[in-house]
Formats: C-alpha cells, sequence, structure tokens
C-alpha cells in the first residue's frame, strides 16, 4: 500500500545571543563569533550528550558497524540522497553507530519502550544523522550551526529533518517528538551559555 506513504519534512531553530560588547574582555568581534561558532559545533559534535539531552531516551548504547542491528548507512544515505563521500563531512556514519531507547507516552498512564538504531556523522556545520525506528520509519536529520549574513549579534542553531513512513504513523511520530526536540533546544542553548560564559571569565 505505498499510496500510504508519505514523507513529512520538520525544521527547528534556535537563536544563540552572543555576549554584549561589555563582556568580550578586549575580542574583537570576529574573535566572539568565532568562539560562539566552536562551542556550539563542539556540542553538536558530541553525540552521546546530544542523544542524551533528549527527555524521552532512557538508554544508550554504542554500536559496532559490523552490529547486525547497525544501521544499513548506504541504503538509508541512497534512499535520502545523502552523499556518503559528500566532502563536508568530518567523519563516517559507520563511526557513530547507536541502539537508543525512548520511553513514549501511549495513553494517559501507559508508556511504551521504543529502541531504535541511529548512524551520525559530524560535518563541518554541525552534524547529520541516519534513523532506522523499525515497523518501515526511517529519518534523516541535519543539525547547522549559522552565522547570520548580517552583524546582529546572533548565531543561529538549525535542525532539520524528514521522516519517512505511513501517513498515520508520521502524524504520531510528529506529536510525540515536537516537545522533546524544543526541550532539547533548549537544552543545547543553556549548555552553550554557560560554555560561553566560562570562557570569557576564565
Amino acid at each position: 500500500m505505498s499510496f500510504l506513504n508519505t514523507s513529512l519534512k520538520s525544521g527547528y531553530i534556535t537563536d544563540l545571543m552572543l555576549p554584549p560588547r561589555e563582556h568580550w574582555r578586549g575580542k574583537s568581534a570576529e574573535e566572539i563569533i568565532q568562539l560562539g561558532l566552536s562551542i556550539a559545533l563542539d556540542i553538536v559534535h558530541d553525540f552521546d550528550a546530544m542523544i542524551r539531552m533528549n527527555p524521552l531516551v532512557t538508554k544508550l548504547e554504542h554500536l559496532l558497524a559490523s552490529d547486525p542491528k547497525a544501521v544499513d548507512v548506504t541504503k538509508m544515505a541512497s534512499d535520502f540522497h545523502v552523499p556518503l563521500d559528500a566532502p563536508y563531512a568530518t567523519s563516517s556514519f559507520q563511526q557513530g553507530q547507536f541502539a537508543i531507547t525512548d520511553k513514549l507516552t501511549v495513553l494517559p498512564g501507559y508508556s511504551t519502550d521504543l529502541v531504535y538504531h541511529s548512524a551520525m556523522r559530524t560535518t563541518t556545520t554541525g552534524m547529520e544523522s541516519l534513523t532506522d525506528p523499525g515497523s518501515g520509519v526511517t529519518i534523516y536529520g541535519r543539525w547547522e550551526v549559522k552565522q547570520p549574513e548580517s552583524e546582529t549579534g546572533v548565531l543561529h542553531l538549525l535542525e532539520m529533518s524528514e521522516t519517512r513512513s505511513n501517513v498515520f504513523l508520521s502524524w504520531y511520530i510528529k506529536a510525540t517528538t515536537n516537545k522533546s526536540h524544543q526541550i532539547l533546544h533548549q537544552g543545547i542553548k543553556e549548555r552553550w551559555l554557560k560554555r560561553m560564559k566560562s570562557a570569557l571569565t576564565s
């Protein structure tokens, strides 16, 4: 019943406000921007921390690329038209394979564990992920840290994803993950602010 299959795209954005000039401690605007970018990228590149900041996650396990449960990155990358040899990639999907357990609320007072598998790689501007939750669902995700073209004192943290599944599951997935993504973005922002403050006061 391929006519029931769908592709659902979503996006999230968080603004990272650079500190006011009086806190720059003699650094130039370019140095402050580069510091902000470096810290943001360091956070996004820390896969373990990124996964654990998702409030739905209860367990994380590293997998070898040879593990039967590991994501078939060749097939998934082809499905989502993601080049495995992309020049912007700074690591391999095979180096970042995980089994992740989420606790999902199915009905009020009733929850269940969902174990899914994900492969992640770092990029020059963030990271990418290929995720297989099973039941015919596949997800491609991309995170980017961007500096706006105009000097507004704000960095942008962008998350974009594409979910492929049947129509019914796609809307359930969106409904159950929207809040967790908001919490994840807030956690990243708080961690970034803390590290920026530490870097400018040490």
